[in-house]
């Protein structure tokens, strides 16, 4: 009999081989930042774009109790038990990016204000937000790295449709579009500047492996309550405010 291949097997169970492989790269690239000891601190909100505008799905306040319960807090306790310093998702708002445009000041057509009003009253990125509401999602990985999140093997229907819509508006827009295809991920912790002499990233990565095989085991069952579409800029002040006093901070 012959043996069935990996990516033939998770495609039996439902799973894009794009989305597999894309997480299997970003497991084995964590493991060897740390291992490495090639971890880089945050030092600019990558969120602080003012020529992007996003699409982003948060949760009910249920989901964001277990998220901060079973991970956020486990993660921190980690990071602090072997001298790694981190920006915890407790700085800004959790919540999972669908989309992210871009205007292009030498392609967009009109002002950044005009393009950015003409996504905020398109009927498609409405349509698009709206059908993300009540939407209940599993998370089943744990990435480690500079950027530490959970994301779904499983990529909804919903999210596809959202993201299909949100390019068309792009396209007819002249908006660019960052790529955000075979990924849907809540990013949990990011690394901080700041050494301790028994800082242990090796110790920090291994103890992030025990916590994703306990996700693939249990996966996290989250449920949007809403979705937003906010210019970039806006989205940071609304949504990340502490992350940006804590990067202002860490550079004076």
């Amino acid at each position: 009999m012959a043996e069935t291949s990996p990516i033939r097997s998770i495609k039996d169970l439902g799973i894009d081989p794009n989305v597999y492989q894309k997480y299997l790269r970003n497991l084995r690239s964590g493991r060897k930042t740390y291992a490495l000891g090639n971890q880089k601190p945050l030092t600019r909100n990558p969120s602080d774009n003012p020529n992007g505008i996003t699409l982003r799905a948060f949760f009910d306040e249920e989901t964001d109790r277990v998220l901060n319960d079973r991970l956020i807090k486990p993660i921190e306790e980690l990071a602090a038990e072997n001298g790694v310093s981190i920006y915890p998702g407790t700085l800004w708002t959790l919540h999972t990016t669908i989309s992210n445009l871009l205007y292009l000041p030498e392609a967009t057509p009109g002002s950044k204000e005009e393009a950015f009003e003409k996504v905020l009253k398109d009927p498609r990125a409405a349509e698009a937000a709206q059908n993300l509401e009540g939407l209940i999602i599993d998370f089943d990985v744990l990435f480690g790295g500079n950027t530490i999140a959970a994301a779904a093997f499983l990529l909804p229907t919903q999210v596809l449709e959202a993201r299909r819509q949100m390019t068309q508006v792009a396209k007819n827009l002249g908006l660019g579009e960052n790529d955000y295809s075979n990924i849907l991920h809540i990013t949990l912790a990011r690394i901080a500047a700041g050494e301790s002499e028994r800082m242990d990233v090796n110790s920090f990565g291994k103890g992030l492996m025990r916590m994703h095989y306990s996700l693939v085991r249990q996966p996290l069952i989250v449920r949007i309550s809403n979705a937003q579409i906010m210019p970039d800029l806006q989205m940071v002040e609304v949504h990340e405010a502490p992350l940006a006093r804590a990067l202002l901070a860490a550079r004076i």
